[in-house]
Order: structure tokens, then C-alpha cells, then sequence
């Protein structure tokens, strides 16, 4: 999975910005995770049980950002749990 996010924005999607007519400049080496999310909205996730991982922080900033409900394959259910804390909290 990791090594799909990176091709991901390797191969397509920082391409895409510099070929665009007016290229969107983009900062070297930079984290879209910090981003899209901050250590206190992580501290909260994990408090409410998403385990500690990079790829579950990621996963959890991408099902919080997206506009339409995106397919969870999750065969550990550690992210059905976390959404079951989060629709009780809420």
C-alpha cells in the first residue's frame, strides 16, 4: 500500500501540477499529511483507538477528508472499531 502512495504522487500527481499550463509550484520533500492534518487531530484519533502507524494516520485523514464515503478494506477491523468510536462520540 505504502508503495502505492508514493508512486501515486511520484508518478502522477506531482507531474500533473508541473505540466499544467501554469504550474503550481510545489516545496521539495514536502509531507502531505501535514498538510491535511496536525499532531493534535492524530493524538485524537489514537486516544479514540486508531492504532499509532503511519498508514493508519493516513488512512484516517484520507476517510475525514473525502467528500464521498471511500471503500475500507480493513481485515484486522482496527479501522471498523476506530469508526464505531467516532460515530459513538459524535
Amino acid at each position: 500500500m505504502k508503495r502505492y502512495r508514493v508512486d501515486l504522487m511520484e508518478k502522477h500527481w506531482l507531474p500533473f501540477l508541473k505540466s499544467l499550463q501554469t504550474p503550481i509550484p510545489v516545496t521539495p520533500d514536502l509531507d502531505p499529511l501535514s498538510l491535511l492534518t496536525d499532531d493534535a487531530q492524530i493524538a485524537t484519533w489514537n486516544n479514540e483507538g486508531l492504532p499509532n502507524d503511519r498508514m493508519s494516520t493516513e488512512n484516517a485523514t484520507i476517510l475525514t477528508s473525502a467528500e464521498r464515503w471511500p471503500l475500507i478494506i480493513d481485515p484486522q477491523l482496527q479501522g471498523v472499531k476506530w469508526i464505531k468510536v467516532l460515530d459513538v462520540l459524535r
